[in-house]
């Protein structure tokens, strides 16, 4: 049993009142706030106490990240390129880039991890769709940065639609937009699925009117509502139930000429439109603070502490290569990730095959692990939410999973990992587009204790709830 489940027992106890005594009570409350920090006499680098071969890496420690290869001008801000990435272990096997095209990125983002699953959430010019135009910050936004783009009409007959990027959908979840809107030439607009089947073969729709700040008609049993956030905006959001589990486009934005309509069709001017900020699509069933997220997932919060830290690559030539340091089973590997729909490689050793794990595949990704015949965890990644993969590389009694589903057993074949690239293949192809948050590689197999303690550590790291 894992410390934090250990000491749940004594909160329990403490809170349903068979502890009396409140010097005891005070003192096992005091416990269990504490272990959801992860006990603070825990580091990883307390399993690598009797020399264990390894590495441990840890994007939060500024004081290991580098801009260049060589480790003297330090990494300070967020969208710092990293060349070098120090080894915690002990063991010096730190990891650098000496190509500075190809060196992934410190970020910084939102404590409670990845909320908004969409990315370029207020940047809507990436954003595809038909019969409109986009103008980028043009005026100021609810947070006053000169960040509001307008969404524009073509000068077709026809409908004018922008579609919300790609997000992830869990059958039978509630999943919710909102978004930040101001009137300007147009007032009303609707917001609906982009797809009829995800929904339960159910055409929804909510349609806002920014004038007047109400939602002005509903259907399809999607719910909305409309907050009035000052200065002419309003925050405005509908939920619905997807019952298929897919990453697609979730739904669309209908400029109106004034019409109510669920598909409101008109003959544009060309330059009339509204303001549009702050898109957020989330799981649940209501809209909460808004998290920015640019070119990366986990981004900057509305409102809220920005304490977690990683490193992103953008599956295009990003990566970091160690040394050799000879690897041989059973080695271990814990990392906290974010796959970003890049079907390529975490983690692999001296060639394409040797100690890999690899994504494979999207709406979810398939985890493989192995030489010559990869084999597949039991349970998909899904794609833009973070995760801790956990995977023990020892022939025949390989396994690989994550968070707390069920790990898959097959033969991984591990024999000399030799040098480690992360975010790439060992042929120097097939980078990963992905984000990590903490990587821990160990020449053992860990205690069920230790495997625990690991897990929960990497996952706060990670903003995972284990």
């Amino acid at each position: 049993m894992s410390i934090r489940n250990n000491l749940l027992k004594g909160i329990v106890a403490a809170v349903g009142g068979t502890v009396t005594d409140p010097v005891t009570r005070n003192s096992l409350l005091q416990d269990w706030l504490d272990s959801l920090a992860i006990p603070p006499s825990f580091s990883p680098l307390d399993l690598f106490a009797q020399g264990e071969q390894g590495a441990w890496y840890d994007p939060s420690d500024l004081s290991t990240l580098f801009q260049d290869a060589a480790g003297t001008i330090p990494v300070t801000a967020d969208g710092d390129p990293v060349g070098y990435m120090g080894d915690k272990s002990g063991n010096g096997n730190h990891a650098t880039q000496s190509v500075s095209a190809s060196r992934p990125l410190y970020q910084v983002g939102d404590s409670r991890g990845t909320v908004n699953k969409i990315l370029n959430s207020q940047h809507l010019s990436p954003w595809t769709g038909t019969r409109k135009s986009i103008s980028s910050d043009v005026i100021a936004a609810p947070d006053n940065s000169m960040t509001a783009d307008k969404l524009i009409e073509d000068t077709s007959d026809n409908s004018h639609v922008l579609y919300v990027p790609n997000a992830q959908h869990i059958a039978n979840e509630p999943l919710t937009i909102s978004l930040y809107a101001k009137a300007a030439e147009r007032n009303v607009f609707t917001l609906t699925n982009a797809n009829f089947a995800n929904f339960g073969n159910v055409w929804g729709y909510v349609i806002f009117d920014l004038t007047a700040g109400t939602v002005v008609a509903s259907g399809g049993t999607f719910t909305g509502s409309i907050e009035d956030v000052g200065d002419g905006w309003y925050r405005c959001s509908l939920t619905a139930t997807p019952v298929n589990t897919v990453y697609t486009t979730p739904f669309h934005i209908k400029m109106s000429d004034g019409t109510v309509s669920q598909n409101p069709t008109y003959l544009g001017d060309g330059i009339s439109g509204f303001y549009i900020w702050g898109c957020q699509v989330e799981a649940g069933s209501t809209a909460t603070a808004y998290q920015r997220n640019d070119g990366h997932l986990g981004g900057v919060g509305t409102g809220s502490p920005t304490d977690l830290h990683w490193l992103a690559a953008d599956g295009i030539d990003d990566s970091m290569i160690t040394s050799n340091f000879g690897l041989s089973q059973p080695t271990q590997i814990f990392m906290g990730v974010v796959n970003n729909d890049h079907n390529h490689f975490l983690i692999d050793g001296t060639d394409s095959n040797t100690g890999s794990l690899y994504l494979n595949g999207t709406p979810d990704s398939n985890i493989r692990m192995g030489t010559t015949a990869f084999f597949s965890a039991n349970e998909n990644l899904p794609i833009r939410q973070p995760a801790v993969i956990k995977a023990l590389l020892s022939g025949v009694n390989s396994s690989i999973g994550y968070d707390n589903n069920t790990s898959a057993v097959g033969d991984a074949g591990l024999s000399n990992m030799g040098l480690v690239r992360i975010f790439e293949a060992g042929n120097g192809s097939y980078d990963a587009h992905a984000d990590m948050y903490g990587l821990v590689i160990i020449n053992r197999a860990l205690t069920n204790e230790e495997h625990s303690t690991l897990m929960e550590y990497i996952a706060l790291k990670s903003g995972v709830t284990l």
